[in-house]
């Protein structure tokens, strides 16, 4: 179930999801701290209602079309939804307003700081 089906389903408040995103995320690791240590982390994922590819097509950012305002951002590969299991960890690092650049490899999302 994603998260705009679980708020849906349960109409869930911004508060319950946070805390589902705290519940799931995987323990004792922390995305912005590999990237901050090592300049990159990496997010395995899943390319909606798409095979998973590897080329060119430009990433972005932007809210997810049909979400339940406030939209969820979502990275998207071309037009295809990244969905991640990571979601709380994403969103502190987007929310840190680093400059960043994102790379898709296969099944996973490389996040990187560029070189200042």
């Amino acid at each position: 179930m994603t998260i705009s089906e679980w708020r849906q389903r349960f109409t869930a408040s911004t508060s319950e999801i946070l805390d589902l995103l705290d519940l799931t995320r995987t323990r004792h690791r922390s995305l912005l701290r590999t990237l901050l240590e090592n300049a990159t982390a990496r997010i395995d994922i899943n390319l909606e209602n798409s095979e998973t590819t590897t080329g060119a097509d430009a990433l972005s950012l932007a809210p997810v079309p049909g979400s339940p305002e406030p939209a969820p951002i979502g990275v998207f590969s071309g037009e295809r939804l990244v969905r991640s299991a990571d979601h709380a960890d994403v969103s502190t690092i987007l929310d840190t307003g680093l400059e960043l650049d994102f790379d898709l490899i296969g099944a996973s999302l490389a996040i990187s700081a560029p070189n200042q």
